[in-house]
């Protein structure tokens, strides 16, 4: 059975030019914006990453850790996402791969 989205429309059917879907696009916005909560899937699209690399960085301390909101609900804070992806965005090249790979990594191996 093809996945679906609301209404029962196929997932495929729903999906833009670009391939995300509108509710994709509105959380890639809330994460630009710092406004609102999203979960691990939706900083993984914005990452471009799969949604166990969020919490593989997460658990390394590498991300910010998430807010349980309800015993079956984890979100991210879209304002302390933006604060730290503008805070890598600063750091000079060396700190970067410092901070994203772990110690002793530069960009001349």
């Amino acid at each position: 059975m093809p996945d679906t989205k609301h209404k029962g429309e196929p997932l495929s059917a729903s999906v833009k030019d670009d391939g995300f879907t509108d509710e994709q696009l509105k959380a890639l916005k809330k994460i630009e914006a710092g406004v609102g909560w999203v979960t691990d899937q939706q900083l993984g699209d914005f990452f471009t990453v799969h949604r166990k690399s969020i919490w593989d960085w997460t658990a390394q301390g590498r991300f910010p850790p998430p807010k349980k909101i309800s015993p079956n609900r984890t979100r991210w804070s879209c304002a302390t996402v933006k604060k730290h992806n503008d805070r890598m965005k600063e750091l000079p090249e060396k700190e970067f791969l410092s901070e994203l790979y772990g110690e002793g990594a530069s960009s001349d191996e």
